[in-house]
């Protein structure tokens, strides 16, 4: 089974992160659609690392 994760981000007019959408999106999805997993909200002055 092939997965895969994307992130979407929301940035505010500012230029600070807003939010962080993790989406994972199976192929063997009968949807064949994305279903969120993970909702972060980013604060001021935090950074985020990805592997």
């Amino acid at each position: 089974m092939k997965e895969r994760w994307y992130l979407t981000v929301m940035v505010t007019d500012d230029g600070h992160i807003a939010q962080i959408f993790a989406v994972l999106r199976s192929a063997e999805s009968g949807l064949n659609g994305y279903m969120t997993v993970k909702r972060l909200h980013q604060r001021q002055g935090q950074s985020i690392i990805v592997a």
